[in-house]
């Protein structure tokens, strides 16, 4: 890509501020020959930030599928390990229960006989 430049109003700022104008005239025509490299228009800018942009956004809704997905699971085996505690409550519920009706059986059978022996 070449300078783009408007070469006689070049000519004219160098020869006010003080150089001859075969001088100025020979800058001017070196410049509008110097080829720029790495420079890159608006619309190829635009293109590279929107790339660019896209690829961010892609990564962090990956990110976010992947939480998502770990959050889903962490739920499932959340609720499977309330499941069984639930579970275990109940059977401790129940055992403790049948001690208990089998001591009042133990104790009250204990003290009709100590009844029937005195």
């Amino acid at each position: 890509m070449k300078i783009q430049f408007d070469s006689l109003e070049l000519v004219g700022i160098l020869v006010n501020k003080g150089m001859d104008k075969n001088q100025a005239e020979a800058i001017a025509s070196a410049l509008s020959d110097i080829e720029i490299h790495n420079l890159y228009s608006e619309k190829e800018v635009s293109n590279m930030i929107d790339q660019n942009t896209n690829k961010i956004f892609d990564f962090y809704e990956r990110r976010f599928e992947k939480l998502e997905e770990n959050q889903k699971q962490a739920i499932q085996e959340m609720k499977q390990y309330n499941r069984r505690s639930l579970e275990e409550i109940k059977k401790e519920r129940r055992s403790t229960t049948r001690w208990l009706i089998a001591t009042v059986i133990t104790v009250g059978i204990s003290i009709a006989g100590l009844i029937i022996h005195t």
